[in-house]
């Protein structure tokens, strides 16, 4: 068996497609060829999933009759050549489909590996950046508690809108903005107070859908993370747990209001 058939030839063996002396070749080569044979393993399992969750389709009327019309004594060479390759497609759909099947399972798979690594590395990125920001001279470029004031300079200096939200919570108090820097990215900085705790709130782009809040603990910090109206929002604190959790539900009611 040639390499560059080998994966056809098995393929039309696992699918009793072959006839029978090619069959019976192939069956030899198998059971004295443990790579092969776990192959053959492979495609097998592969079938039995395609069979169970792929999708089925109807060829259209006619369509048959048209390609083996191709292959009649007057048609071109070429044209013939094209009709074969035709007929190998719609033989062979099942390995094309599965393989298909196969390459998004492996590219889900690599995706949800990568999320939360991804998302870690975000929160990581947000403590570096909160901590910078509170233990140095640099807490605010722009100190209002005025969101109409703070929404304009911060639109004059990012390419995008950030809503400025403040929760309905009376000891809660925003103490103004800057424009900061987040995994390479620039973000609006929202800066607020809540009794001797600071809170810093990160806004940028996102062409995520919307997501719900979630929140997790990293190096004595907590912080909570969502999208909603093409934005990305991450709020860092030193707050307990279920008080930063409250401040993001607020802060998140409140960017929903006009």
């Amino acid at each position: 068996m040639e390499s560059r058939f080998e994966m056809e030839v098995l393929s039309a063996f696992v699918d009793e497609a072959l006839d029978l002396p090619r069959r019976l070749l192939v069956a030899q080569r198998i059971n004295t060829d443990p790579g092969l044979r776990a192959q053959v393993q492979g495609l097998r399992a592969l079938r039995s999933t395609i069979r169970a969750h792929a999708e089925r389709y109807t060829a259209p009327a006619g369509l048959t009759t048209r390609i083996r019309a191709v292959g009649t004594p007057r048609t071109p060479k070429r044209a013939v050549v094209a009709a074969i390759e035709w007929h190998r497609w719609f033989e062979w759909r099942p390995l094309a489909m599965g393989l298909s099947i196969a390459a998004v399972a492996a590219s889900g798979l690599n995706f949800l590996l990568w999320q939360p690594q991804h998302t870690e590395h975000l929160m990581q990125a947000a403590i570096s950046t909160h901590l910078q920001a509170t233990s140095g001279q640099r807490l605010v470029d722009f100190a209002s508690a005025d969101r109409r004031e703070l929404e304009p300079w911060l639109a004059a200096r990012l390419s995008f809108a950030a809503p400025v939200a403040v929760p309905n919570r009376a000891e809660v108090a925003l103490v103004g903005g800057r424009v900061d820097n987040l995994e390479g990215r620039s973000v609006a900085a929202l800066v607020y107070r809540l009794r001797e705790h600071l809170i810093d709130t990160f806004i940028w782009p996102t062409s995520d859908g919307d997501s719900a809040i979630s929140t997790a603990s990293l190096r004595g910090f907590n912080v909570s993370h969502w999208s909603h109206a093409g934005l990305r929002y991450c709020v860092v604190s030193d707050l307990p747990r279920s008080q930063l959790v409250s401040f993001a539900v607020g802060l998140e009611r409140g960017s929903e209001e006009p």
